[in-house]
């Protein structure tokens, strides 16, 4: 499968090409490969079957009836087979779920369909998001020469052949976990460009009190919706919010106020960077300005 995907990369056609296209299929090989197996990363059908479903689920889950989307059962039911179909030598999330879900089906307590619906629920998961997001972290690092200048310094130390012919595409987890600048390309990228809305059912009557002395109160019943990305784009919590800058992620060698220096889980961590200014309290309140009353107001 490496050779493969070298081979994939290497037939990327010079002058304009569709980003997302070629990146988008270079992900999906590689996910399928490492959650189902490589026979399945090989069958080029499910691409096409995959995106073309892909892009009917959002609607379907936003309320439109499947009845204006009539090919999206039939794309449910192949990938359906795909999973069924490339059970053997899964990775062991997909194995540990198949012994689980098959003991349900031969306990009665679940349809042999039901098992399949489960694991592709986790192909779709898997992969869906993992598409558009390394698009965008590609875009934004094509858009910033430096920040790629700098992300190819550290991955070359990381990974030596790194851009040589036929290079070894496989890399131990603790190599992964020294690429802290690729990681905070990556949540950068996430914080630009996310759009995310959690929402939340409230199970029983109760306060909340923030720093500024005021007390909202919620009801058994009420929905909350909580939306990052107002957090994301607020110019008291990210300096130049519109700007693309990883090394708003970065843990400098030492800790400012202690002088100690952070350990490998810290600096592995590109999060952390941000976790000091919430630890100062000075952003808690502006998360309580990102609750969202849906459907009642509040006391």
């Amino acid at each position: 499968m490496e050779r493969e995907l070298n081979r994939d990369v290497k037939n990327i056609p010079l002058g304009r090409v569709y980003l997302y296209d070629c990146i988008a299929k270079l992900i999906f090989k590689a996910s399928l490969a490492g959650v189902l197996n490589e026979n399945a990363a090989r069958d080029e059908s499910l691409f096409q079957i995959f995106t073309e479903f892909d892009n009917g689920l959002p609607l379907v889950l936003a309320g439109l009836p499947t009845m204006f989307l009539p090919a999206l059962p039939k794309l449910r039911e192949q990938l359906l087979a795909a999973v069924e179909k490339y059970k053997d030598n899964n990775c062991e999330l997909f194995e540990k779920r198949w012994t689980y879900f098959n003991q349900l089906v031969q306990d009665n307590k679940l349809e042999a369909r039901e098992a399949a619906v489960g694991q592709l629920a986790i192909l779709w998961a898997s992969v869906s998001n993992t598409m558009p997001g390394t698009f965008w972290t590609v875009f934004f690092m094509l858009r910033n020469p430096i920040y790629l200048e700098k992300l190819v310094k550290e991955v070359k130390a990381v990974w030596p052949t790194f851009q040589q012919p036929d290079a070894d595409l496989s890399l131990p987890y603790e190599a992964l976990n020294q690429l802290v600048f690729l990681d905070a390309c990556i949540t950068e990228t996430m914080r630009l460009v996310s759009g995310s809305l959690i929402m939340r059912h409230v199970n029983h009557a109760c306060s909340v009190t923030f720093p500024s002395g005021k007390t909202y109160k919620f009801r058994k019943g009420d929905r909350l919706g909580i939306c990052p990305p107002v957090l994301h784009s607020d110019e008291e919590v990210f300096k130049n919010a519109s700007a693309f800058d990883p090394d708003r992620w970065m843990l400098p060698d030492l800790d400012p106020e202690t002088g100690a220096e952070y350990s490998p889980v810290e600096k592995s961590n590109a999060a952390q960077g941000k976790m000091r200014l919430f630890k100062q309290g000075k952003e808690i309140p502006r998360c309580a300005a990102i609750i969202i009353i849906i459907f009642s107001l509040l006391d």
